[in-house]
């Protein structure tokens, strides 16, 4: 029994252990809010992952009135975890708002989004390079203008 416990805790902690600078990020694919499945790709630059309510839907106002294609031109993934959502409200009303959004919104609807690291009020942010993560920073959504480029530029941040 002991060796079974043992067992089940090394599996969680390789399951959902967090991702650092210099891991690889994770083979995942994920449903957007059309049930369209996206894979985040040796293509795709940054991540940002959206843990609460008001910050994924501060988040989406930074991305609301851009330019149509504005996310697959800067290599960009908008993920949601929304895992904590019961199921019904989701399907009610949670869902049916983000169809609303002109981009696609990845959603992580299990335990999956546990391996992401989170701070409270802190959109999660992944910079990658061939997949491989470069860094890892917690940024409020009022900040994402000075992180995420509009003109294909470097920007300030240096990304």
């Amino acid at each position: 029994m002991k060796r079974l416990l043992l067992l089940l805790w090394v599996v969680g902690v390789g399951l959902f252990a967090q991702i650092r600078v210099g891991d690889t990020f994770p083979d995942m694919t994920l449903p957007d809010q059309f049930g369209k499945k996206h894979p985040v790709s040796s293509e795709d630059r940054m991540v940002l992952i959206a843990f609460e309510k008001d910050l994924f839907l501060a988040m989406s106002q930074k991305f609301k009135h851009e330019k149509k294609g504005f996310l697959k031109k800067h290599a960009i993934k908008v993920i949601a975890d929304i895992s904590g959502i019961p199921v019904f409200i989701a399907r009610m009303f949670a869902i049916p708002k983000m169809r609303t959004y002109p981009f696609s919104i990845l959603l992580i609807r299990d335990d999956s989004g546990k391996r992401f690291e989170r701070r409270k009020g802190k959109v999660t942010l992944y910079i990658l390079q061939n997949k491989k993560v470069c860094d890892v920073r917690f940024v409020s959504p009022a900040n994402l203008d000075t992180i995420i480029t509009h003109d294909g530029q470097k920007n300030r941040a240096g990304i």
